[in-house]
């Protein structure tokens, strides 16, 4: 399979499948190859940053956040990256096309916590009506 099915796949699964170990698997699958690891670059984005960090302090209450990096594939416009969360490795990936991501954080003794998560983007609110309006 070419990265670009394997990238579609990974997609269709994080919006169809509830089984996020699968899920996950597949994204493991993926950024293992070589190839595919070629594409990304180091960037930043504060909102996924602080989005995955309250996620991740919800999971493990309070938890500090250290090392964060976020890689940016930019021909899917697809996220990926670690960081840990109280020592614990966190893994994540998140699709800004589809606006859906998972988290995952390895817990120990083969216990891992996911969350699947979307971003709230600024312009979803208006300043005058702080709500969610669309």
């Amino acid at each position: 399979m070419n990265i670009d099915e394997e990238v579609k796949g990974l997609m269709i699964a994080l919006n169809e499948k509830d089984e996020f170990v699968d899920i996950n698997s597949l994204f493991l699958d993926l950024a293992e190859r070589p190839d595919f690891r070629k594409l990304g670059r180091l960037k930043n984005n504060k909102l996924l940053t602080d989005t995955l960090t309250a996620v991740a302090r919800r999971i493990i209450d309070s938890a500090p956040i250290t090392e964060f990096m976020a890689v940016c594939v930019d021909k899917y416009r697809l996220w990926h990256g670690v960081f840990f969360t109280k020592g614990q490795l966190t893994t994540f990936f998140y699709f800004e096309a589809v606006n859906t991501g998972l988290l995952a954080i390895a817990r120990g003794q083969g216990h891992i916590d996911f969350a699947r998560f979307t971003l709230i983007k600024d312009k979803f609110y208006s300043k005058n009506h702080p709500q969610y309006t669309n």
